[in-house]
Parts: structure tokens; C-alpha cells; sequence
């Protein structure tokens, strides 16, 4: 069956900008040299920076006025609230995800993955593999992604704890459903790449293409960077709980596999800390879990803290 003619870009370039003058003109480079055959709209959220990051971006929008959509905050709305701007402002059939400190290193990476998305309509978003980078653009690593998660993934995957790189991302966007009620949760999350892809992984398969087509940046000036394990614990928490609200019921009990992993290492690092009333109240989470699913998750809690080392054996992949 044919492609009907689609008004506008089929695909939008999702892209987040805070204080990345040093930074924000690689990634634009990265995505203004693809090559495509279908149009594509480069939609940017510009945090209203303290640096020279919205003269840079104003500039590319004044020479390829045809690709950009400048979204110029003005203050300081925060992560969150920007990156809902910016999803709703994307009107492509697909979109592709690239933070202002990243960058994209291969031209064909889009064509690519809109090729994949078009010959399997079962899947709501693809992702490949990438380079780690520092400061100062040295390379790190050839590959982020372990060997195991180089395949087709399903929601027990990403549910389960495995992010794809998120400037790797090309997604289908009406595989999200109703914007406005997906927006309404995805303001409330810290983890918007989580939550984004959590939710995606039950609308349809996640394909993996075996290529590196990105640079990620080790900043730890970045918003994720900087923050302590025990928040991003808790942020991924709370990104669940606001998850299962709005999942298929089917896809619920692995929230709640994960929901109690993510309590038991809360409770061991908070009992450790000396933190008990924190902790007292991570038992009590689990108690209401264990009710809910027929569980024992706080034996494995209890058993966890005699046994394990803190800072060796609580690691989530993200």
C-alpha cells in the first residue's frame, strides 16, 4: 500500500539546548549533514541559556530558516517542562532524539532508521549503538551498548532497566497515542528518556541496528551527571510509579519487578547511611507490593543487606 502524501516533515529532530555553546554547533553539524530522501525539521528548546548557546542556535536559523523550529524560552523552565515543549512543537511522523552536547557521526543514520521503522510497522522505535566521548571530544569508548543488549529488545528489557542511547533514538510518534495525556505524565518524570522509551516498548518491538551512529558526552556538568546514585534511584522510582499509571495492565507486573529491585537497594543504602526512617519506609513499599503480587521481595531485601557490599553491587544500567 502506498505512503500517503504527508503535509510538512516526516521527521522531527528533537533537540534540547542549556548552556552548550561550546557544544551546540557539532550537534547541529551532526544532523544538518544527513542524507535523506524525505524532508526532515530540526526542532530545538532553547533554555534560555546563560551562555552564547541561543545567538549560535538563532544564527542556524536565520541561514536554514526551511529546517529549524527555534523554541526560545524565555526563562529558565527547566528540563521537564522543555522537553514537553519540544516533543508536542515535533509534528514529523517519526522522531529522532539529540541533546545539545551529543552529536550524530554518521550522514545515512536517519534514512537508515526511518527504512527500519517503515519495514516493520510492529516496532515503535529503533536505536544503535555509540561512542563515549569527554570534555574535550577525546574517545572513551567505541561502544556503550553490552553485547547482550546488541539485538531486537522487548518491554521486560527496558521495563527491566536497559535505556538505549537516547541521541541513537528514532521513534514513531503515533505509537505514543494521545499527546496531550502522554505530556500531562511526562512532565511529572526527571527521567523523560526512561519514561519515554518504557512506555514505548509496550506499544510495539524496539529494533536495534548494529551500527555506531552517535557521540555521547561524559559531562558532568550535565543535569543526569552530576546527580548522587541514591536520587537517581529515587528518580527512576518515581518514573515507574507514574509509568504503571498509564500502561497496559499486562505490561504492569514488570513495573512492579522493577519497582521492588530499585526499594531493595533503597533500603539497603539508606540502612547503611543510617537512615532509618527512609528506610522504614522502603519496607513498607515492599510490604504493599509483596500484598499486591504474592511476593516475598522483603526477605530478598533483608537477605540483600546481610550479604552484599553497597557501593560494588547496586548498579542500574542507564
Amino acid at each position: 500500500m502506498a505512503r500517503l502524501p504527508i503535509k510538512g516533515p516526516l521527521l522531527s529532530v528533537f533537540v534540547l539546548a542549556y548552556n552548550h555553546d561550546r557544544f551546540i554547533k557539532k550537534a547541529i553539524e551532526g544532523v544538518l549533514m544527513q542524507k535523506t530522501d524525505f524532508d526532515f525539521e530540526i526542532v530545538v528548546g532553547e533554555d534560555c541559556s546563560t551562555d552564547r548557546t541561543r545567538e549560535i542556535l538563532s544564527d542556524y536559523s536565520e541561514k536554514f530558516p526551511e529546517k529549524f523550529k527555534l523554541l526560545l524560552n524565555a526563562k529558565n523552565l527547566g528540563a521537564k517542562i522543555n522537553q514537553a515543549i519540544v516533543l508536542e512543537a515535533c509534528k514529523g511522523e517519526y522522531i529522532a532524539l539529540c541533546e545539545g552536547d551529543d552529536y550524530w557521526i554518521l550522514q545515512d543514520k536517519l534514512q537508515r532508521q526511518k527504512d527500519f521503522l517503515d519495514a516493520n510497522p510492529d516496532f515503535s522505535m529503533c536505536f544503535t549503538d555509540r561512542r563515549l566521548i569527554d570534555y574535550d571530544d577525546n574517545i572513551l569508548n567505541k561502544s556503550s551498548i553490552p553485547e547482550n543488549r546488541k539485538r531486537h529488545l522487548e518491554a521486560a528489557d527496558i521495563i527491566g532497566g536497559f535505556t538505549p542511547p537516547t541521541q541513537t533514538v528514532v521513534f514513531r510518534k503515533s505509537s505514543l497515542g494521545d499527546m496531550d495525556s502522554f505530556l500531562e505524565k511526562y512532565k511529572t518524570v526527571y527521567n523523560g528518556d526512561i519514561f519515554l522509551f518504557s512506555f514505548l516498548s509496550t506499544r510495539g518491538k524496539v529494533g536495534y541496528i548494529d551500527m555506531i551512529s552517535a557521540a555521547y558526552r561524559i559531562n558532568e556538568n550535565g543535569v543526569y551527571g552530576g546527580l548522587d546514585f541514591t536520587n537517581r534511584l529515587y528518580n527512576r522510582l518515581n518514573t515507574l510509579r507514574v509509568l504503571r499509571k498509564i500502561i497496559p495492565a499486562e505490561h504492569r507486573k514488570l513495573v512492579f519487578k522493577s519497582l521492588k529491585v530499585i526499594l531493595q537497594r533503597l533500603f539497603v543504602i539508606n540502612f547503611k547511611r543510617h537512615h532509618f526512617i527512609r528506610a522504614a519506609r522502603n519496607i513498607f513499599s515492599l510490604i504493599l507490593l509483596d500484598i499486591k503480587t504474592l511476593d516475598v521481595s522483603v526477605l530478598r531485601a533483608i537477605l540483600l543487606l546481610i550479604k552484599c557490599n553497597l557501593y560494588k553491587d547496586f548498579i542500574i544500567t542507564d
